[in-house]
C-alpha cells in the first residue's frame, strides 16, 4: 500500500520522539487519523471526549515524561477549547505545538501568529493548521502538513521563542 502524506507526517513525529498523540477525530483531519492508524505501532492515539482535555493531557504528558506533548483535533471552533488547555503550555520551558485555526500577521494587532507560526500571546506556543494558510485544512489537508513543516524548519534551525 503506498504511503500517504499524513503517514509521512506521523513517521516524522515518531522520529522526533513523539510516541503519543491526544485528540479528537473530525472530518478535517481524517487523513492524519489514517496516518496514525497506519503508524499505530510507533505512535499511540489517545481518544479524548473534549479538545480542552487533549491540550491539558498533552501538557501533563510533556511535564511528567519530558517528551513532546502533542494534541490533535479538527479545524473550526475547537481552537477556542484548545486555547484554554494550551495556556498551560506557557509554564513549560519548551515549545508546544497546537493544531488549530488562527490568522498570520506581522503583529498581535492584526493576527494571532507571526510568519513562523509562533503565537504572539504565548511565545513558546506554535499553532499550525491550514487555517493560517489560504484555505482550511479540511479543504486541503496538505496545507496543514505545510504549516507543520514551516514551524519544524524554524525550530530545527535553532530558533527559539
Amino acid at each position: 500500500m503506498p504511503k500517504i502524506a499524513a503517514e509521512v507526517l506521523i513517521e516524522r513525529l515518531a522520529d522526533w520522539g513523539v510516541d503519543t498523540v491526544f485528540g479528537l477525530p473530525g472530518d478535517g483531519i481524517n487523513g492524519i487519523m489514517e496516518g496514525l492508524r497506519r503508524q499505530k505501532d510507533r505512535v499511540r492515539f489517545v481518544l479524548v471526549h473534549h479538545e480542552e482535555a487533549a491540550a491539558f493531557m498533552a501538557t501533563a504528558y510533556a511535564k511528567t515524561t519530558g517528551c513532546l506533548g502533542v494534541c490533535l483535533a479538527t479545524s473550526g471552533p475547537t481552537e477556542m477549547h484548545y486555547a484554554a488547555g494550551a495556556e498551560e503550555a506557557i509554564t513549560i520551558n519548551r515549545h508546544a505545538h497546537l493544531v488549530g485555526g488562527c490568522r498570520m500577521a506581522a503583529d498581535e494587532r492584526a493576527g494571532v501568529v507571526d510568519a513562523n507560526l509562533r503565537s504572539f500571546a504565548v511565545p513558546n506556543l506554535f499553532i499550525t493548521d491550514g487555517s493560517v494558510m489560504p484555505t482550511q485544512g479540511s479543504d486541503n489537508p496538505a496545507l496543514t502538513i505545510m504549516a507543520l513543516a514551516r514551524a519544524a524548519d524554524y525550530l530545527a534551525s535553532g530558533n527559539r521563542a
